[in-house]
């Protein structure tokens, strides 16, 4: 018989003299040091002096066990050796096995060794529990609350005492829910203590139907490190204000309340003068001070009553759009004299000089106004006919307001054109393509090539593809448009790869258009087999906005199982929900030029940047660096951990790929 360490203390408690020495005897024999108890305080005294192994408790002890129960005998594990019957009268609590008799003795060591096993698994759970920063016990369904110790037989304490007045019941009924459905359950909560806010989650694991463990973390980094990433998702770094698509959420929601409340509002469209020259001539440290300056002033110069409805509590509410342009939303505007009045104050602002690095700037601005609903009732159409008429006022002489009207039409005119233009050079296939390398910054070898479409509308103009997707996503032709990419770019990738290039994974943008194709998935699939190009290279963008939004979410997940690479595009210049980037547990995360610009001149850019790549790398994603134009950009991104990065510094490299 294997016997068990000599050094194991068991307590043998039992009325029937002869049953105990029997009991004792057995013990003895598995290498136990006995300790005998006739009755059941001495058993008390013994358990509390020696802290034993292994009780064993015998007929007539009920009172031994209930005092025993209320012990904190961490190391001791109880057995009961009672008589069938008795079971139903005994409250089993902490109690890790049962001997019945007559006593199998065959049996007795392995049953023993049982017992001592089942006591072990919970001790270490003891101290797992213990040593953890984390609390843990378990929960009835009762709302009483114990720890694990097996000899605890405590009456527990309430949920109450774990837990706030106003979350207490809210984790009870969380925790049933566990219990009732088998599933982990989450509740998060703050509390106020003396240093400020404190956040915790409570994690619910069912361990029984009436009963559940309870994890209680404290999350405030994670909830400090994830409001940082909210600031760079809804604020622009460098002036602090809300950003472009912190502005479209916040338009779109006064759209609604505008139609439900029959309420007018404005938009109005503000860019700086000649900053273009002022970067130019000053640099772009004195330009990024004067933006600075200008929402200084748009920010205090705007009255409460002149501003947006909160978006998400945010405190400011004039926006930077990009680059030198802000946007202003005014909600309660009765008459358009009332925007009016609202932009000269931004003029007047704008006209006192600014003063950086000694030296005195003065600048003027051009604003556009368009009204809700007499322009229209559409968040794009307001902002393309706000901005319309800040380009009409910059084109009248600049430092101007100018306020839409159906008169400024020549943008539309073009616009008509332009679109026509378009369908014909879709049927005659007038585009191109052209590849911008990715690059691995250790090695400098091409790791993918991003796919960019080029259109020339004769022999001598070529439209920017900042005016010509716009419009192709618009009016519907971004599907036809994106099938032809998609096409060519794998057709493109697979001969490379049949030249000997090696696995270059070529990535194609993707549109919200094309996001919400329900038949996107299988025309993706149909052009790989196709082309004969392996799935995982080929690697589709996908914009920010794209992830805050539903459309597409099976489709996309269709694609990854398939083998297809997803990225997100310009990361940093939208509003990325940290729960869609690890629902979806995307492959890439681009960070936007913008960041790279000014890496070097920058500190807020540089800390921005490292946090982006940090957090890459935290959710197991790959990092490309966009922009990157000089060696000491590229050499900082390398020093920061990014391991990729894509262009004009590189662009050289795609002679590899002609």
């Amino acid at each position: 018989m294997q016997r068990i360490r000599r050094e194991n203390i068991v307590l043998v408690s039992e009325q029937d003299p002869s049953m105990r020495s029997m009991l004792g005897g057995k013990m003895m024999e598995l290498g136990f040091r006995v300790l005998d108890a006739e009755d059941w305080r001495q058993a008390v005294r013994l358990a509390e002096e020696h802290e034993p192994d292994l009780v064993l408790l015998g007929e007539g002890m009920d009172d031994a066990l209930g005092a025993m129960q209320r012990l904190d005998l961490k190391q001791t594990t109880l057995v009961l050796v009672v008589e069938a019957e008795s079971l139903e009268s005994v409250d089993v609590s902490g109690v890790a096995d049962f001997i019945l008799k007559p006593v199998n003795w065959a049996s007795f060591g392995h049953r023993i060794r049982r017992a001592m096993q089942a006591g072990d698994a919970v001790r270490k759970l003891v101290f797992v529990a213990e040593a953890i920063p984390d609390k843990m016990f378990r929960m009835g369904s009762d709302g009483i609350c114990r720890n694990f110790n097996y000899l605890n037989g405590a009456p527990g304490k309430p949920v109450a005492d774990y837990f706030p007045d106003d979350i207490a019941e809210i984790v009870l009924d969380e925790a049933r829910v566990a219990m009732r459905s088998g599933k982990v359950q989450e509740v998060e909560y703050a509390v106020q203590v003396e240093e400020g806010i404190r956040n915790y989650e409570a994690r619910l694991a069912p361990l029984s139907a009436d009963e559940a463990l309870v994890l209680v973390r404290d999350i405030s980094e994670r909830k400090r490190a994830e409001e940082r990433m909210r600031y760079i998702a809804y604020f622009d770094s460098l002036t602090g204000l809300p950003n472009r698509l912190a502005f479209l959420a916040s338009l779109e929601g006064e759209l609604k309340r505008s139609e439900k409340d029959n309420k007018k509002f404005a938009v109005l469209f503000l860019d700086i003068d000649a900053f273009k020259n002022i970067n130019e001539l000053l640099g772009r440290n004195v330009g990024d001070h004067l933006l600075q300056g200008v929402a200084e002033r748009l920010r205090a110069c705007v009255r409460q009553r002149d501003l947006i409805s909160r978006f998400n509590d945010m405190p400011n509410h004039v926006a930077r759009f990009g680059g030198d342009e802000f946007t202003v939303l005014l909600t309660g505007i009765e008459r358009v004299e009332n925007a009016f009045a609202v932009a000269k104050r931004f003029k007047e602002a704008m006209g006192h000089p600014f003063i950086i690095d000694s030296r005195e700037i003065i600048v003027t601005c051009s604003i556009g106004i368009a009204m809700c609903p007499e322009d229209s009732r559409d968040a794009a159409s307001l902002l393309k006919f706000a901005e319309f008429a800040m380009h009409r006022a910059k084109d009248s002489g600049k430092d101007r307001i100018q306020l839409y009207s159906s008169s400024l039409t020549k943008q539309m005119l073009y616009r008509r054109d332009l679109e026509s233009s378009l369908r014909k050079a879709l049927e005659k296939g007038d585009f191109t393509l052209q590849y911008q390398p990715q690059i691995e910054l250790a090695s400098s070898r091409i790791t993918g090539a991003e796919a960019l479409i080029r259109w020339k509308r004769s022999s001598n103009i070529l439209v920017p593809p900042d005016e010509f997707i716009p419009l192709a996503e618009e009016t519907g032709l971004i599907l036809q448009m994106g099938e032809w990419v998609l096409r060519t770019a794998c057709a493109q990738a697979k001969t490379w790869q049949d030249r000997g290039l090696g696995e270059i994974r070529v990535s194609v943008n993707l549109s919200s258009r094309q996001l919400r194709d329900k038949d996107f998935k299988r025309k993706a699939l149909a052009i790989l087999d196709e082309t004969g190009l392996a799935p995982d290279l080929l690697e589709l963008e996908l914009t920010e906005s794209s992830l805050m939004n539903d459309a597409g979410t099976d489709m996309l997940r269709g694609l990854m199982e398939a083998g297809v690479h997803i990225a997100v595009d310009r990361f940093g210049t939208g509003y990325s929900s940290l729960g869609q980037l690890k629902r979806f547990r995307l492959n890439k995360l681009k960070i936007d030029r913008s960041f790279i610009a000014n890496l070097e001149s920058s500190p807020d850019d540089a800390d921005m940047t490292q946090a982006i790549i940090a957090m890459a790398h935290g959710l197991k994603m790959e990092v490309v660096a966009m922009g990157v134009e000089t060696m000491a950009q590229a050499d900082l991104l390398r020093g920061y951990g990014c391991p990729r990065a894509q262009g004009f510094l590189f662009d050289h490299n795609a002679e590899s790929l002609m």
